[in-house]
């Protein structure tokens, strides 16, 4: 197997390294992040159960699912009940968005790879077909083995730096998505949370 893959990489060419290193790093960031950004984790039921039923009644609870990010934010928002509802609101948001960006960290990485990758790609390509056209001299014809070596760099770069590019647009765009969605549903248990506090009996009132 690794033999294989050294061969591989001789029959690329020098621009299969630094495309090998950007598909090692898109692996370990799309690895890391599915792992941080599991619902569970972010937003546990115990936490969403504790906002919805016992946020005026019970303190919060001491154990690891409230150090999650939609726990800190909670104990923010009780923290800060000496304000007004809105400015209460205004310094949630500002402190969610602080944690939006801290979701998210990672993945302008992955981006950089989307971009980098197939770039690398054509360069690898490019340089085949110089050696290629290097190789063709109108004096002695054509040297095989250059020929070959230009044509395999050409080929071989191209399809390693679209193989490391496709799946980190996907993994890029599902994470991205996942942030959007954690952070708009903990906006929702927040915002409850705060009505809650703010107009306790507006829950009981019937239109």
């Amino acid at each position: 197997m690794i033999q294989e893959i050294v061969s591989t990489v001789k029959q690329g060419g020098p621009l299969m390294v630094p495309i090998g290193l950007c598909s090692l790093t898109a692996v370990a960031v799309l690895v890391q992040k599915a792992y941080e950004l599991r619902r569970g984790r972010i937003m546990p039921a115990e936490v969403i159960h504790w906002l919805s039923r016992d946020v005026l009644t019970k303190p919060m609870p001491d154990n690891p699912r409230f150090q999650s990010p939609l726990a800190i934010l909670a104990r923010a928002v009780i923290q800060n009940r000496q304000f007004s509802m809105t400015e209460n609101r205004q310094l949630l948001q500002s402190l969610g968005q602080q944690w939006v960006i801290r979701l998210q960290r990672g993945l302008r990485t992955l981006e950089i790879i989307t971009t980098i990758a197939p770039l690398l790609g054509l360069a690898g390509t490019i340089q085949g077909l110089i050696l290629l056209f290097g190789s063709i001299d109108t004096a002695a014809g054509i040297d095989n083995s250059d020929l070959a070596t230009g044509i395999g760099i050409a080929l071989f770069t191209t399809f390693a730096g679209l193989l490391v590019s496709i799946p980190s647009v996907i993994g890029w765009h599902i994470l991205h998505r996942k942030v959007d969605v954690l952070a708009a549903e903990m906006e929702t248990h927040l915002d409850a949370a705060l009505l809650k506090i703010y107009q306790p009996n507006s829950s009981s009132k019937t239109p």
